[in-house]
């Protein structure tokens, strides 16, 4: 687990880092990618990630479409950055406490 820690910090840290290079950018959100379909043994190349989901509530994209957006790389950094400004924010507020983060996505239970 630490190794897994380790790398993820490393990774972010390159993401997030304030002097913007590209071609370092791009490495670190294609590392990012392996990095989740390796501790998660994702299934990148079935069929089933890959078609698209129907539900009552409309079409969503196939599992490996929606990981390949890590890939995606201000749209990565963007996101990263504003999870670290919210981190920031609740220390800052709340720093007698732990603090949870909860990624929330919508399901339709009916």
């Amino acid at each position: 687990m630490e190794n897994y820690l380790s790398e993820l910090k490393r990774l972010a840290e390159i993401i997030i880092e304030s002097d913007l290079d590209y071609g370092r950018l791009k490495n670190a959100t294609d590392d990012l990618y392996r990095f989740f379909l390796n501790i998660s043994d994702f299934e990148e190349n079935t069929d089933d990630n890959r078609s698209d989901i129907y539900l009552p509530s409309g079409k969503a994209i196939g599992p490996v479409w929606a990981a390949m957006c890590i890939k995606e790389i201000m749209r990565t950094r963007v996101f990263l950055k504003g999870i670290l400004k919210g981190i920031k924010t609740a220390l800052d507020e709340f720093s007698e406490r732990p603090i949870h983060i909860l990624y929330a996505m919508p399901v339709n239970l009916k």
